[in-house]
């Protein structure tokens, strides 16, 4: 039953996504790098952010046991913000949590919203009449202490020297032009602009996902369409390539999986490089990268 259950649920959603399972799961399977260090240093940061919210929810379920979560445990079951919460740090810490391209991201974006709910439920025996005044008050400090530490960001590693400048470089370049074939690097400038996105760093990989025939993909009833799909979207990029529709063209060095840069030449020249300064990492330290600027090559007189 429960296979039948899994079957049906990732035949629904190919249906209503048709890339989803390999954008979300499938790529990250195959493509992923994992570390065990990476994982327990994106807890370390986190817990250190949110030490006190995480002290209030410790506090809050332990008050609220007696009243609300002991019933819901004779009725085996905890509620489903608690169900969830485990299950998403279950997801992290198996999984998620060790793939190193990913810094807290997935911390914030799965776990974060189930314990902020789970600290919801609880809230309303914080609050009530019932608790002693001094409960009430130590939730408060508590709660203001976490939106200061958030706030002051004094966990989070400091910018680099020249990042801003090499950041700032990047947005005047980009500015400048209407269509940019672009790094994935670009991505988040090229957003702000409301210019379009051609590789988001999840688009070289899209293919990845299904480009070996493995008991997971086989439950995709549309991998040949997937397949399809990305030499259709690399073969149009080309084409747009070779027309020069591109006014600009800014690639990673020596990190070009869309398009071949020796095809690129034939119709772009290189005029310059810049080093784009990253945000450090704890696991990683401070980063660079080179991003290669090209230009569309003189037309010949017709």
């Amino acid at each position: 039953m429960a296979a039948l259950g899994l079957g049906g649920a990732v035949a629904l959603m190919s249906l209503w996504g048709e890339s989803y399972i390999n954008n979300t799961f499938l790529i990250h399977v195959n493509v992923a790098t994992r570390s065990a260090k990476f994982l327990h240093l994106q807890l370390h940061t986190y817990a250190m952010a949110n030490l006190s919210l995480l002290a209030l929810i410790g506090v809050g379920l332990g008050w609220s046991w007696q009243s609300h979560f002991k019933r819901l445990v004779k009725k085996r079951t905890i509620g489903l913000f608690p169900w969830c919460a485990l299950l998403s740090f279950g997801i992290f810490y198996l999984s998620l949590g060790r793939h190193t391209e990913n810094w807290i991201v997935y911390l914030y974006q799965l776990f974060s919203p189930f314990c902020l709910l789970t600290m919801a439920m609880a809230a309303t025996s914080l609050y009530c009449s019932a608790q002693p005044l001094w409960k009430q008050y130590l939730v408060n400090v508590l709660l203001v202490i976490n939106l200061a530490s958030v706030a002051s960001a004094d966990s989070l590693p400091k910018l680099p020297s020249g990042y801003q400048e090499s950041w700032q470089a990047l947005s005047q370049l980009t500015a400048n032009h209407q269509r940019i074939l672009n790094s994935p690097l670009l991505t988040s400038l090229l957003i702000q602009q409301g210019k379009p996105v051609y590789d988001s760093g999840q688009s070289e990989y899209f293919v990845q996902g299904v480009a070996e025939t493995t008991p997971l993909n086989r439950m995709l009833p549309n991998r040949a369409r997937i397949i399809a799909r990305q030499n259709a979207y690399i073969t149009a990029i080309e084409q747009d390539i070779r027309q020069q529709a591109f006014d600009l063209v800014v690639l990673t060095q020596n990190h070009s999986m869309l398009v071949s840069e020796n095809y690129l030449r034939q119709y772009y020249e290189k005029k310059r490089s810049i080093t784009a300064v990253m945000p450090p990492t704890p696991f990683k330290g401070p980063r660079t990268r080179a991003l290669d600027i090209y230009e569309p090559k003189p037309r010949p007189p017709s």
